[in-house]
């Protein structure tokens, strides 16, 4: 039943390059091809501004974006992450790039979050993939909108409101603590590297406990449940 809710979402593609997070077709069924991320232009210039700022060569420095990445930078958290997935001035490790991708999610960075959001399409989840579409749409990407809305009211026809209704609740918890981490790094912006803190304990840390087990009780039905995950009888 996945690739009734995930058929045609489009995978991150930034101006980095595609996102490379690798799709397991086990369980998500992404038939149309990649589109671009819109970036707002207020982005644009945030991410054009840093790297104009760490620029003092014509070589790409990665521990200087690292480095400000750690002062708590959300915009260089995002870089250090697509770097990482294109072996830019470091070695491709997926493993980093997804920590940063977190991080940056972490402060509500709207980039970051849409490649959370492509990282679970890819990996299956399409439950939590919605969790944080909404966030990206949260967080002013507002042309997002139309495909939430058709995906959730497919999803309230194969599961039931409450499905939705608790990926909206997980999504307004999730809110809060991007309000509670950008609050946490402002108070320690004077302190060594006070986005380390968000290597242990990110936005995405207890993801795990949102396991099909953990929707069976939003379903509609034990039947809806078990086809929706393909769980033979």
């Amino acid at each position: 039943m996945f690739k009734y809710i995930f058929a045609g979402i489009a995978v991150l593609v930034t101006t980095f390059g595609c996102s490379n997070h690798p799709t397991q077709q086990k369980q998500s069924n992404i038939e149309k091809p990649a589109e671009e991320f819109l970036f707002s232009e207020a982005e644009k210039k945030e991410i054009q501004a840093f790297l104009k700022k760490i620029k003092t060569s014509d070589t790409f420095e990665f521990d200087k974006v690292v480095n400000a990445a750690y002062d708590g930078d959300p915009v260089a958290m995002y870089i250090a992450g697509q770097t990482s997935l294109s072996g830019t001035g470091t070695s491709i490790n997926r493993e980093a790039a997804n920590l940063h991708f977190k991080m940056a999610a972490s402060l509500g960075y709207a980039p970051a979050l849409h490649e959370v959001f492509s990282m679970y399409v890819a990996e299956g989840d399409p439950l939590l993939a919605l969790v944080y579409l909404n966030l990206t749409i949260s967080s002013g990407h507002k042309e997002y909108r139309d495909l939430y809305y058709q995906q959730t009211e497919q999803l309230s026809k194969i599961a039931g409101k409450s499905v939705v209704k608790e990926i909206e609740k997980i999504a307004l918890g999730k809110t809060v603590e991007i309000g509670n981490a950008q609050k946490d790094i402002e108070c320690r912006k004077d302190t060594y590297k006070p986005a380390l803190t968000l290597v242990g304990q990110n936005l995405a840390s207890y993801d795990l406990i949102y396991t099909k087990d953990y929707w069976k009780g939003f379903f509609e039905s034990q039947d809806s449940w078990e086809k929706f995950y393909g769980i033979s009888q």
